[in-house]
C-alpha cells in the first residue's frame, strides 16, 4: 500500500498528468489508508528527491497544496473540494496534529 501512496504522490507532484483529473480517487485511497493505519500514517517516512526523510503526513500536506495550485490553474474552485475532504480526514484520523 505504501508503494502506491508514493506513486500517487510522485505522479501529482511531478505533474505527470496521469492523476490530475482523478484527484478524488487518488485522495480516496489516501483517506482509506489514514483510516486503516493512522499510527503508521503518522510515523511512515520516505526519502525525497534530496535523500531526506519525509513523513506521509508532510507528503499529504504537500499534495493538498499542489491540488490547490491545480484548482487555481484550472480556475475551478470546485476542484479544490478534494483537498477539503483530504484535510478533514487528517483531522479526524491522525491524533496529535
Amino acid at each position: 500500500m505504501w508503494n502506491f501512496f508514493q506513486l500517487i504522490f510522485q505522479s501529482i507532484m511531478e505533474d505527470r498528468g496521469i492523476l490530475d483529473n482523478h484527484l478524488d480517487s487518488a485522495f480516496a485511497f489516501i483517506i482509506n489508508l489514514m483510516n486503516k493505519e493512522p499510527q503508521n500514517f503518522k510515523q511512515a517516512t520516505f526519502p525525497n528527491a534530496q535523500g531526506q526523510a519525509v513523513t506521509a503526513l508532510d507528503m499529504t500536506l504537500q499534495l493538498g497544496q499542489k491540488s490547490f495550485e491545480i484548482a487555481r490553474e484550472k480556475e475551478d474552485e470546485i476542484w479544490a473540494i478534494n483537498v477539503v475532504a483530504l484535510f478533514n480526514s487528517l483531522l479526524e484520523n491522525i491524533q496529535g496534529i
